[in-house]
C-alpha cells in the first residue's frame, strides 16, 4: 500500500499560519465568512481553494479543502477560549500573578482580522441581574497590553 502526502498527517508549522493570516488579512471577508454578495458561497470556496494552493506550495504537504477548513475552525475556537480566559482572569478577584497566557503576535494579528466581536461578543446585554456601574467591559487590546 502507497500512503501519498495526502493521507499523511502533517502538523500545520508557523509557514502555514503566516500565510493565512497574509492571505485573511487581504480577504477580510473570508476570514469572517461574511460575504455580501449574490456569488457569495461561491466566491468563499474559491478563496479556500486559492488558499489551499498557497499552503501546499510550501512543500510541506498537503491537505483537502475540508481539512483546512477543519483546522482553521479548531484554531477560532481555541484562539476564543484563550481570550476568554484572559478575560476571565482579569476580571476575577483575589490578586496574585496571572493565571492565563497572553496572546503571541500571531494570535494577536488574527484577532485584528477577525474584529471585536469575535472575543467579545455582539455587545447585546445579557438579561437578569443588572450590571454593576463599577465594572467595565473591557476591550481586547486592554486585555493584551499588560
Amino acid at each position: 500500500m502507497v500512503i501519498t502526502s495526502v493521507n499523511m498527517a502533517f502538523k500545520v508549522k508557523d509557514i502555514h499560519w503566516e500565510i493565512m493570516l497574509n492571505y485573511m488579512e487581504k480577504h477580510k471577508e473570508f476570514a469572517t465568512g461574511k460575504f455580501t454578495s449574490i456569488n457569495g458561497r461561491d466566491n468563499y470556496k474559491k478563496l479556500w481553494i486559492d488558499l489551499v494552493k498557497e499552503l501546499t506550495a510550501t512543500g510541506y504537504g498537503e491537505r483537502s479543502v475540508e481539512k483546512w477548513q477543519k483546522c482553521w475552525t479548531d484554531f477560532k475556537y481555541a484562539l476564543k477560549r484563550k481570550t476568554a480566559a484572559i478575560k476571565f482572569d482579569i476580571n476575577g478577584t483575589g490578586g496574585g500573578p496571572q493565571q492565563s497566557k497572553q496572546l503571541n503576535d500571531l494570535e494577536l494579528r488574527f484577532l485584528a482580522v477577525l474584529g471585536n466581536s469575535f472575543a467579545e461578543g455582539v455587545g447585546v446585554p445579557e438579561r437578569g441581574l443588572p450590571a454593576d456601574n463599577v465594572t467595565r467591559k473591557r476591550t481586547i487590546d486592554e486585555v493584551t497590553c499588560r
